[in-house]
């Protein structure tokens, strides 16, 4: 049992009680499947920090019709979501024994570009 428990500790700091919650506020209209006039495409990373194993915040809420509208759209369509963690999450996680969790997340969206 004692041979496992570096194991063990390694799994629990990288898991934690974090949660991304993405919502929609309808600053721009967003549409979920592909329309005609959405054809130029556009990528937003961001990165989110925890604290705490996760604790603090409970909660992080990413609006994606305001990331997409940062963008320079003025409506969005086919829009797709990607959480991950990156190499540098992960040891930064480690290094900290969990008192730092950072989880990324990427925002992809076909858009209309214009002045809103």
């Amino acid at each position: 049992m004692k041979k496992y428990f570096p194991l063990l500790f390694v799994f629990l700091l990288l898991s934690g009680c974090s949660t991304i919650h993405y919502r929609n506020t309808n600053a721009i209209p967003l549409f979920v499947g592909p329309t005609v006039n959405h054809s130029l495409k556009k990528s937003r990373v961001g990165h989110v920090n925890f604290f705490l194993w996760g604790a603090v915040p409970r909660i992080h809420y990413i609006f994606v019709d305001q990331e997409v509208k940062d963008m320079g759209f003025v409506s969005g369509a086919n829009v797709a979501i990607e959480e991950f963690q990156t190499w540098g999450d992960m040891f930064l996680t480690l290094f900290s024994l969990g008192i730092v969790i950072s989880k990324s997340y990427r925002i992809d969206a076909y858009g209309e570009e214009g002045e809103y």
